[in-house]
């Protein structure tokens, strides 16, 4: 295990041991003070699969699948009556198995010793694994090793596995990378490396971050801490790459883009999993994303086709001297930062366009919720797209994506998130004039006359702020009902929104799950907080503490302050506002009194009365008769503090 950040230098030694011993090895330095170096805290039970230098690309992704195999078979059993014993009682269990090897009878004896002295210094929090190397072996040594993978062999361990590692190495110990693990007991990956240039690698920095279930607050992986040496090395790979990439034609493109569709549809039942996991949602929620994912590439492939048939059209002009043809060319490179809170599919809104355009790509996704958008790397690896196209940086803002933003070779750069980080990436951009579109907050109204269906303003209102834990940019969080209606809608809303379902994402019957983060969590009790020291009155809802995660109650104020904090300011959590008006005119001017313009909604038999409020409403989508519905062949975007440019419909001119 090349995890631990403590000293390792006894398993050092015996891993050593084991290399040299076994084959013919590169590695010219000891392993000690890399491993001591380390940072990622990997203290929990697990196995190790290890793939050597000459193993191919192939070999990797196999040694990867075989990894995942291993863990879905794996069958938990009785901790308490097995127990967890000490690293040394371990190797000996396991080792005893291929004794007849003489090299690795020494690294048992090696290893008992070394896992005595660190034991004696303190070390009894490290749990032993189980070390799989590929690569430069006798196939009958993989086999002797391989038959340790059977899963009521696996079970019957005096110790409780946690994970399978996966590695791998091009040369010397200090270019070892962690591929990424697979939790026993699932189906799924979670990958821990960069993509650039087509090629896995660790960060620059060789430091992590933890990812946290939300529905259980566990550190379930850690992922590449980028920094701007990644960033750089990225947008480089990016660079070279657009110099071929851009001159293909659409429908070469196109190929590429429904090959992705069709591998995201393949391995949806795993992506979904990890999305919930990562981010918390619902599994129904996080079905549907999954899905709009693989229909973006799709439509952006038939998107691509048609950018063929619109170059070198002729532009009339007034004189007839003079001829004019109108071509569209590929930006550049662009930097795409997405936020956490439709993790896949918000890659895909950056990545499918920018693909179909012919530009080249450098992703940051949010460093809450990394993992989908390094699986949306290995598609892309995996249906063979060029190398450099598609770079895949992970980190924190301030280190990765500020140095993305002001990179002098990114000519677009494509943000979605907050308003004050949406702002720190218009002026880095301006200092270079880049080509910049930004998607930001919201605060938008729902205004519901008195002719509504009473049953359909309360799902669509449930729907507009409760979907996806209200964490949506366009969440209808200002509900404006008219007020000879505001009673039966408001008693129907509450006794509703007391049966919603909250739980993990990944019960079948959860259909309110985690708030995404700690930080965001404790944002949204603090809003809480303040709307009741406003006056605000709370029908419903509040922090839910029956529950080991970042859960919050679907909430509902009343009597808000139209001058108030909660009325203002975007929350992003399941809060709603709902508030009377009396006149058409009235609900108008409240719902536009607002520092935003992404959203609004109007609900009303009287379809005139339907097209002349959507007309007046300051939003840059409106929706009637309903709350949320989003179509990749329609465009997105908003309108003052919401943000500058248009998405899907309109992605590839953006």
């Amino acid at each position: 295990n090349f995890h631990p950040k403590r000293s390792m230098a006894g398993i050092a030694k015996g891993l050593s041991l084991w290399l040299s011993s076994s084959r013919e090895a590169p590695f010219s330095k000891s392993v000690s003070s890399i491993v001591r170096g380390s940072n990622t805290g990997f203290f929990e039970p697990h196995i190790t699969l290890v793939t050597l230098p000459n193993a191919t690309e192939n070999d990797v992704e196999n040694v990867i699948t075989k990894a995942k195999k291993i863990a879905s078979d794996f069958k938990p059993f009785d901790v308490q009556n097995n127990g967890v014993k000490t690293g040394t009682s371990f190797w000996q269990s396991v080792l005893v198995e291929i004794k007849k090897d003489e090299a690795l009878s020494k690294i048992n004896a090696r290893a008992q010793a070394d896992f005595e002295d660190l034991r004696d210094k303190s070390m009894s929090n490290y749990y032993p694994h189980l070390s799989l190397f590929y690569g430069d072996h006798t196939p009958e040594k993989v086999a002797s090793i391989t038959k340790l993978f059977d899963s009521e062999k696996l079970a019957s361990l005096p110790l409780r596995l946690d994970r399978i590692d996966v590695y791998h190495t091009e040369g010397e110990f200090k270019d070892w990378i962690h591929l990424g693990s697979a939790p026993l007991g699932d189906s799924v990956f979670f990958r821990s490396a960069q993509f650039i240039n087509n090629r896995w690698r660790a960060p620059a920095k060789r430091e992590y971050l933890p990812v946290v279930n939300p529905a259980t607050r566990e550190v379930i992986h850690y992922f590449p801490r980028g920094t701007e040496e990644d960033i750089n090395a990225a947008v480089q790979a990016a660079n070279d790459a657009f110099a071929s990439w851009s001159k293909t034609d659409g429908a070469s493109r196109s190929k590429y883009l429904t090959a992705i569709a069709a591998k995201i549809r393949e391995r949806s039942d795993e992506l979904v999993r990890i999305e919930v996991m990562d981010n918390g949602k619902a599994i129904s929620e996080a079905v549907n994303d999954i899905a709009d994912t693989a229909g973006c590439f799709d439509y952006y492939a038939d998107q691509a086709i048609q950018l063929d048939a619109r170059q070198d059209q002729k532009v009339e002009l007034p004189d007839a001297s003079y001829s004019c043809k109108l071509r569209f060319e590929p930006v550049g490179v662009a930097g795409l930062i997405i936020p956490w809170n439709y993790p896949m599919m918000m890659a895909a809104w950056k990545i499918a366009p920018c693909l179909a355009a012919g530009c080249t790509a450098v992703l940051k996704p949010s460093e809450l919720t990394p993992l989908t958008a390094l699986e949306l790397a290995g598609i892309c690896k995996e249906v063979g797209l060029p190398a450099g196209v598609v770079n895949v940086v992970t980190g924190l803002g301030k280190e990765a994506g500020q140095p993305l933003s002001a990179h002098p070779q990114v000519e677009k750069l494509a943000f979605t998130g907050s308003v004050p980080t949406g702002s720190q990436v218009m002026t880095t951009g301006g200092h270079t004039i880049k080509n910049v579109s930004l998607e930001l907050g919201g605060k938008s109204p729902f205004i519901i006359f008195d002719d509504a269906n009473v049953d359909q303003a309360v799902e669509w209102a449930m729907f507009g702020i409760f979907a996806n834990q209200g964490q949506v940019c366009s969440a209808t969080s200002r509900v404006l009902v008219q007020e000879n209606f505001y009673e039966k809608f408001l008693d129907r809303l509450v006794s509703e929104t007391k049966k919603v379902k909250i739980g993990n994402g990944l019960e079948s019957d959860t259909r309110l799950g985690p708030i995404v983060s700690e930080g965001q969590y404790n944002k949204i009790l603090d809003f809480l907080k303040k709307g009741q020291d406003e006056g605000a009155k709370m029908e419903y809802g509040g922090q839910e503490n029956s529950l080991p995660g970042f859960f919050v109650r679907p909430t509902i104020f009343t009597n808000v302050d139209l001058k108030s904090k909660i009325w203002n300011e975007e929350i992003f959590g399941p809060v709603v506002c709902v508030n009377k008006f009396k006149s058409e005119d009235e609900a108008v001017q409240q719902a536009n009194d607002s520092d935003y313009g992404l959203a609004a909604a109007v609900m009303s038999k009287d379809k005139e009365r339907c097209q002349r409020v959507s007309k007046a409403l300051r939003a840059g989508i409106v929706w009637i008769n309903c709350s949320q519905p989003t179509f990749v062949q329609a465009p997105w975007g908003g309108m003052k503090k919401s943000g500058t440019g248009r998405e899907v419909k309109l992605g590839i001119s953006s």
